[in-house]
C-alpha cells in the first residue's frame, strides 16, 4: 500500500506541475490582453515593444521542431532506463517502451508538423 501511494504521489506531482505553470500562464496572459484592452480604450498606441514588456513573446520558429526533439529524447530515456530496471524482468521492460511510446509518438507529431507548417513560415 506504501509502495503505491509512493508512486501516486511522485507521478502525481508532475500533472500538478504542469497544470500549475498552466494556470500561471493563462492568468498573465488574460492580464496583459486587460491591460491592451485598456489601452485601445483610452486610445493609446499599441507598439511592439509595449506588447513585449507586458510579456507577450512572439512565437518562436523552431518551436514545434524543439518540443519534438524534447519528446523524442524523454521516450529514449524511458526506454533505456526500462532496460536498466527490467535487465531481469520482461515486464518491467515492456511497461516502460509502453509508457515511452505516448511522448515519442507525440514528439514525432510536432516535428511533422514543424515539417509542415513551421519552415513554411520561416521562408515567408
Amino acid at each position: 500500500m506504501d509502495d503505491a501511494i509512493g508512486i501516486i504521489a511522485v507521478f502525481g506531482f508532475i500533472p500538478l506541475i504542469v497544470w500549475i505553470v498552466s494556470l500561471y500562464r493563462t492568468r498573465a496572459h488574460a492580464r496583459a490582453t486587460e491591460v491592451m484592452k485598456l489601452m485601445v480604450e483610452r486610445g493609446e498606441e499599441i507598439t511592439p515593444a509595449k506588447v513585449k514588456a507586458l510579456g507577450i513573446l512572439p512565437r518562436q520558429p523552431h518551436r514545434d521542431l524543439k518540443v519534438g526533439m524534447i519528446l523524442v529524447a524523454i521516450a529514449l530515456a524511458l526506454t533505456i532506463f526500462g532496460g536498466v530496471i527490467g535487465h531481469h524482468d520482461d515486464e518491467a521492460q515492456h511497461a516502460m517502451r509502453g509508457i515511452a511510446a505516448f511522448p515519442f509518438l507525440i514528439g514525432l507529431v510536432y516535428i511533422a508538423f514543424w515539417f509542415m507548417f513551421g519552415r513554411k513560415q520561416l521562408d515567408d
